[in-house]
């Protein structure tokens, strides 16, 4: 395939310019290989970004346009199948895109996300789960962060990035997506490295509940609710080439516990949960909610149970990964590009 499979779309103010290298790197580390990866740096405000290799820098004009904005100019250059937006001092954990294509490659799910590793003040690494998409819930907060899987036509569809909002963009923009029935899902492996103490405008922003307010008019009818369309599936065209895109990629191994059984996770949209028997102990319960989500089972009834309802079985998850050493800056001596690594590594949060 000459056309990239994912561009990931980083937007970068005057703050970040010390981790976009980092970030950008991460992209062209992916395990699709860097091939399938087209990275598009976006600055804004007072950035200046100096140029790297493999990687496509919009530079700012100083003027502050915000991350709607910036990224809707990073959307604007996107030439591969699939979009994905990574903040600029967080980073993708080596296999985060392929999981998010093997996702996809389902053809169940409009857009996907998954889990993140925080970094916390002392250096340790923690994971967090996100909660699982449920259309309605998105009317009322933002489930999950920005970093998805989405198709690039169907981002430009709904218009991008809404750039009324300054406050809760991403969240603007998963309410659009839901409100066309582009709906998402959640995969249980962490997908990329969340700096949660990096950011400023989030922590401004998530003590005042009140900046919600604009969002809300902007969405709401008359009758104070937020119309969406039924959800819709994947692309079947776009979930073959997603599945193209990993077809090398090794066999997840599943999670084991209690030493002999392995997890399942149903994956159907039947919110009620089926009980099932299997003669010794009490019947688990499968079904789309918090409570029915999960349970443990042997690897044959979970083969049984495959055969019979959506379910998958849930995989070890991968450990948290140090951040990948900056790219380096490309400068021109005479007429060759030559590459200069910044000295020393990038700070840890």
């Amino acid at each position: 395939m000459t056309r990239p499979i994912v561009s990931v779309v980083i937007p970068v103010g005057p703050r970040h310019v010390q981790h976009c290298r980092v970030a950008a790197a991460s992209a062209l580390l992916q395990s699709i290989g860097r091939d399938k990866v087209e990275v598009i740096v976006a600055a804004d405000g007072g950035a200046v970004i100096d140029p790297m290799p493999h990687v496509t820098v919009i530079p700012s004009d100083g003027d502050r346009r915000g991350p709607a904005h910036t990224r809707n100019r990073g959307i604007e250059q996107a030439t591969g199948y699939f979009i994905t937006f990574l903040d600029a001092d967080d980073y993708l954990q080596p296999r985060g895109l392929e999981h998010l294509l093997r996702a996809y490659a389902t053809g169940r799910y409009g857009y996907i996300y998954g889990n993140a590793f925080t970094v916390e003040q002392d250096g340790s690494y923690m994971l967090r789960g996100a909660p699982d998409y449920v259309q309605k819930d998105m009317a009322n907060y933002n489930i999950h962060v920005i970093t998805t899987l989405i198709p690039t036509y169907q981002v430009k569809q709904i218009g991008g990035m809404d750039e009324r909002v300054d406050a809760w963009e991403d969240w603007a923009f998963h309410l659009r997506l839901a409100i066309f029935g582009i709906c998402g899902y959640r995969t249980d492996q962490p997908i990329f490295v969340y700096r949660v103490f990096e950011g400023d405008r989030m922590t401004v922003f998530n003590k005042d509940r009140s900046t919600m307010e604009p969002v809300w008019k902007l969405y709401r009818n008359e009758q104070g609710v937020i119309e969406m369309a039924g959800c819709c599936g994947g692309d079947a065209t776009l979930a073959q080439i997603a599945g193209l895109a990993i077809k090398d990629a090794p066999t997840l191994p599943a999670v084991s516990v209690l030493g002999n059984m392995v997890r399942v996770k149903y994956v159907g949209d039947d919110r009620n949960s089926t009980p099932f028997d299997f003669g010794h102990g009490d019947p688990i319960r499968l079904g789309a909610n918090p409570m029915h989500r999960y349970a443990n089972v042997t690897p044959e009834q979970a083969e049984w149970l495959a055969a019979r309802i959506p379910v998958i079985v849930v995989p070890e998850a991968d450990p948290a990964v140090a951040p990948p050493p900056p790219l380096p800056v490309v400068v021109k001596v005479g007429d060759k590009a030559q590459a200069i690594r910044p000295k020393g590594r990038e700070v840890r949060a």
